[in-house]
């Protein structure tokens, strides 16, 4: 998955709907690979980019 934010641009598409995340990771099959800005992801877990971030954090290879 491309999140296609840097930085300054923040997470809109990802954060506009959160069901968008859940069908991206629920049909991955082996892996769900994620690239981008990892700054640009809300700190907070309410959201589904701060979610991500969490996840990412705590299972980052």
């Amino acid at each position: 998955m491309s999140t296609v934010y840097g930085n300054e641009d923040g997470c809109y598409f990802i954060d506009v709907n959160k069901s968008m995340l859940n069908v991206a990771v629920s049909r991955s099959k082996d892996s769900f690979i994620v690239f981008g800005d990892i700054n640009s992801f809300k700190k907070n877990k309410s959201s589904a980019s701060g979610l991500l971030m969490n996840y990412i954090s705590k299972n980052a290879v």
